[in-house]
């Protein structure tokens, strides 16, 4: 059952008690930043003591706060403060090392989606219990390589779309995802992925669904002759996507003999 909050709370979402997974689509605010949240170092450094959890959360997740502070909320009695300093891109390494050994799962999901997040903590928390927590270091960008091609042979069912959303996803990783035997939703996700291999992209041009090969008519790394193919395509949404794919790899040739 989620927690009574006050109306201004934003603090990161609750756990779930039975499953101990996070309840991320009961908060909406986690990840968020509100323009409006003081950035004098003075009036942060005060409000950092405030009595009030609400308070302290907004001053955690703050880019503005001094490294000070942030090292100081790290150690907070309350898991919505530390969490917002372990997802705070500002907080120094030291204190993101010892988030990375938190008892709250919440606090070490916050700590697997920063970019800043040290690479060796990110390939500690990929072998999580927790599902959420190697999904978000499979959403991560700064993932170590080998990490993420790790995670590829992860069977959990967020994996793979949170690994195809990773721009920095090598396309070998992605390869499985895309088989025939894949749900098609997760061929879709995948099929737009700018690091899919040509050849792969190639088969994918001719899959029976019609909004994987829209996902393929789109993609930048298509090769040309899938999307001549993808051009006569039965659909004309996939047609008019793969026309429009070929005009805009035109458009700097043009520009150039033009010059």
């Amino acid at each position: 059952m989620t927690p009574n909050r006050h109306p201004e709370d934003r603090s990161p979402a609750p756990i779930d008690a039975d499953t101990g997974e996070i309840e991320v689509e009961d908060y909406p605010h986690w990840g968020g930043f509100d323009p409006q949240l003081p950035e004098s170092p003075e009036l942060l450094t005060e409000l950092a003591t405030d009595p009030e959890e609400y308070v302290r959360r907004d001053v955690a997740r703050n880019p503005a706060t001094p490294v000070k502070v942030l090292a100081q909320l790290a150690t907070d009695p309350d898991l919505y403060v530390r969490a917002f300093v372990a997802q705070n891109p500002k907080t120094p390494r030291t204190q993101l090392l010892h988030l990375a050994t938190d008892r709250s799962v919440t606090v070490r999901c916050a700590l697997a989606a920063n970019p800043s997040t040290p690479p060796g903590q990110l390939e500690q928390l990929a072998t999580e219990k927790s599902a959420q927590i190697r999904e978000a270091v499979a959403r991560n960008w700064a993932t170590p390589t080998a990490v993420l091609n790790r995670l590829a042979n992860d069977l959990h069912r967020w994996i793979g779309p949170a690994l195809a959303s990773n721009p920095t996803t090598p396309g070998t990783a992605l390869v499985r995802f895309v088989a025939d035997r894949v749900d098609c939703r997760l061929r879709r996700q995948t099929a737009g992925h700018p690091s899919l291999p040509a050849d792969t992209l190639t088969r994918l041009a001719g899959d029976i669904d019609w909004r994987v090969r829209l996902e393929v008519a789109s993609n930048r790394s298509t090769p040309e002759t899938a999307l001549s193919r993808l051009a006569t395509d039965s659909s004309a949404l996939v047609r008019d996507a793969a026309m429009k794919n070929q005009d805009k790899r035109a458009q700097p040739r043009a520009s150039v003999s033009g010059g």
